[in-house]
């Protein structure tokens, strides 16, 4: 004689299994969707910013970007061109700004960045936003460090001495 309590607990716990498996099932793609959706998006998002020296991808205004990386562009910046983001998903942000300046402002802004002293001058590969691509190699001096939960990186390309051609980049870490 066989014991058939167990089968009927057997017999009931399957439809539970499956009903919690088919919800699961059925909620796992709309999840990843909705992730996906939210961290995708960004990458092609119109420009918001409304600032024609975006680069047209912008998801946040410089203003906003350069606050919240407490960066302030040396007065008399010129040739202003910047790709600045916020995170749909997360809030974080990032930024990518170019601009032409003088030496001693250039000074100043180095200074209240707190960033270690520029490299000696090397032959690189410059930051460029706007362009989606690397830049034309240059002879450029670099400073880079995480300074507050924020990744910061400042590249000088002193081809023109008397205007330095400056491009900050930024992101949260």
């Amino acid at each position: 004689m066989t014991d058939r309590s167990n089968e009927g607990r057997w017999l009931r716990w399957v439809p539970r299994m499956l009903l919690g498996g088919c919800l699961a099932a059925f909620l796992a793609p709309l999840v990843l969707a909705g992730l996906l959706y939210l961290g995708v998006v960004p990458l092609f998002a119109e420009d918001v910013s409304g600032d024609a020296r975006s680069c047209g991808r912008s998801t946040a205004e410089l203003g906003d970007a350069l606050d919240h990386f407490g960066i302030r562009l040396p007065p008399g910046a010129s040739a202003v061109r910047f790709s600045a983001g916020v995170n749909s998903l997360f809030g974080e942000y990032d930024l990518a700004v170019r601009f032409t300046t003088a030496p001693d402002r250039l000074a100043d802004l180095l200074a209240t960045l707190h960033l270690p002293a520029l490299s000696p001058p090397d032959v690189a590969t410059p930051l460029l936003p706007c362009t989606g691509a690397p830049g034309p190699v240059a002879t450029v001096q670099q400073s880079e460090a995480d300074l507050d939960g924020v990744h910061l990186t400042v590249q000088v390309d002193a081809a023109d001495p008397a205007h330095p051609d400056v491009t900050v980049s930024a992101f949260d870490v």
